[in-house]
C-alpha cells in the first residue's frame, strides 16, 4: 500500500498509542467481552461523531456509525452510560489528524469483522458498525489524498489531534472494560 510521507509520520507518531487501545480492544473471544468491546466503540464514537456535528472539513468526514452501533447496542441489550469527550480540533490540521484515527479504523475493522462472524454476530446482530466500516476503504483512500495534498500545514496540530482522538478512545475502552458483564 502506498502511503503519504504524513500518514507514515502520523503513524509513527501515533504508534504506542495506538498499540495499547489495540490491547484495550482484545480479541472478544466470546459474546460478553464483544459486548464490551461495542460499549467502548460506542462511547468513543459517540463522543467523536458529535464534534463533527459542529464543526468539521468542508471536503471530506469520516464514516459515521452512530446509528449502526446503536442497532447493535439494541441487539446485544446493552447500554452505552455515560462516555468520554474531547475538544474539538481547532485547525484544518487537527481535523485531518482526528479523521485519521476515526476512519484508520475501517482498516482494523476487516480483521474484526472475522472475529465477530466466529461469535455468530452479523450486521443484524450486533456487528453492523464493522460491516459499515469495512464497507467504507474508498473513504480513507480520499482521507490519504486530502493528507497527500495538503500544503503548508503544519503537522504538530494534525498530529496531536490524532494524538487526542486515540486517547478519548482509550478512556472510551478502559471504561468499557468495568462493565459488568457475565465472565467467559
Amino acid at each position: 500500500m502506498n502511503h503519504s510521507p504524513r500518514r507514515w509520520r502520523l503513524r509513527e507518531q501515533t504508534a504506542t498509542i495506538h498499540s495499547e487501545l489495540d490491547r484495550l480492544v482484545g480479541n472478544f473471544d466470546c459474546r460478553e467481552s464483544y459486548q464490551r468491546y461495542v460499549i467502548g466503540m460506542a462511547r468513543f464514537r459517540l463522543s467523536a461523531e458529535s464534534l463533527w456535528r459542529v464543526n468539521r472539513l468542508q471536503d471530506w468526514r469520516p464514516t459515521l456509525l452512530g446509528q449502526d452501533l446503536g442497532r447493535d447496542l439494541v441487539a446485544l441489550s446493552a447500554e452505552i452510560g455515560a462516555f468520554p469527550v474531547m475538544a474539538a480540533p481547532v485547525s484544518r490540521a487537527g481535523w485531518l489528524g482526528m479523521g485519521y484515527v476515526l476512519e484508520g479504523a475501517c482498516l482494523g475493522a476487516r480483521l474484526l469483522v472475522r472475529r465477530a462472524a466466529t461469535l455468530g454476530l452479523t450486521a443484524e446482530t450486533g456487528a453492523a458498525h464493522l460491516h459499515r466500516q469495512t464497507d467504507s476503504l474508498s473513504n480513507w483512500h480520499r482521507l490519504g489524498a486530502l493528507l497527500e495534498q495538503a500544503e503548508e500545514i503544519d503537522e504538530r496540530p494534525m498530529i496531536a489531534s490524532a494524538k487526542a482522538t486515540f486517547a478519548l478512545a482509550q478512556a472510551a475502552f478502559e471504561s468499557a472494560s468495568n462493565v459488568s458483564t457475565p465472565a467467559c
